[in-house]
């Protein structure tokens, strides 16, 4: 009789444990919508820009989504239809044509870049330019090769 109540409270207390560390977790104010932070207060002040650059900034930024999903949706469509194509002069086509999607995201992408430069200031440009270079090399990241069994032990 003892052991069952001595389970029941180590059962309650393991329950409310993981009760606080979910509620902690979401009702964190640094986890906001799975994000770490909130992406407009996070870029004005890691960028220190003043409202007018905020408002640039987030009009430049959802208007290089916008044409970036459409680009990328393109390009998805396009794979899609080469994979599926049997026809080698289709395929020729078609990956021109991927070819030119890829080129117009690259272009987009540096177009937008410059956008940013253009609404800081002289002293917002270093923290600009180290910001669109981390993202740069954020592509060349490499995931490190998960462990093998005989590595594991």
């Amino acid at each position: 009789m003892k052991k069952i109540k001595t389970l029941k409270l180590i059962i309650a207390l393991l329950l409310l444990i993981n009760i606080g560390q979910v509620a902690f977790f979401l009702l964190s104010p640094r986890f906001i919508g799975n994000r770490p932070f909130p992406p407009k207060v996070a870029i004005q002040e890691r960028f220190d820009l003043n409202d007018a650059q905020m408002s640039l900034f987030i009009e430049s930024r959802d208007k290089h989504r916008m044409q970036v999903r459409k680009l990328n949706k393109t390009l998805e469509d396009l794979s899609l239809s080469y994979y599926s194509s049997l026809n080698a002069a289709q395929q020729s086509t078609l990956l021109d044509s991927i070819t030119a999607t890829t080129k117009a995201i690259y272009v987009q992408t540096h177009h937008h870049f410059e956008e940013m430069r253009a609404i800081c200031g002289a002293d917002q440009l270093p923290k600009m330019d180290g910001f669109i270079r981390d993202l740069i090399h954020r592509k060349d990241r490499k995931v490190p090769p998960k462990p093998t069994r005989k590595e594991r032990g």
